[in-house]
């Protein structure tokens, strides 16, 4: 393995500790949610532990992200790829 593999998987390991001490230092605490826009109301019905609230949206913004990215590539693409604006046309 080459020493970029292995500075990636050092770091790796001490996220991964990070979070699983996180985890278990917050397993007690909980978080009573709840949501008012002033039309609709909402609450849960029960306390939810505050690491499932953190890898919940850990793992939303990881999925947006990764489904983000082609989009995002295609945007700021070098070149159009069937986006023709006018910009670049000659002006008569």
């Amino acid at each position: 393995m080459s020493v970029v593999r292995w500075i990636l998987l050092v770091i790796l390991v001490i996220a991964a500790a990070l979070g699983a001490l996180f985890t278990i230092q917050n397993a007690n605490w909980t978080a009573q949610l709840s949501i008012d826009l002033q039309v609709y109301a909402a609450q849960l019905k029960r306390p939810m532990p505050v690491p499932h609230l953190m890898w919940f949206s850990f793992g939303v913004g990881l999925v947006t992200g990764v489904l983000a990215l082609p989009v995002l590539r295609s945007l700021f693409s070098s070149g159009s790829q069937g986006y023709n604006d006018d910009y670049t046309a000659p002006t008569h």
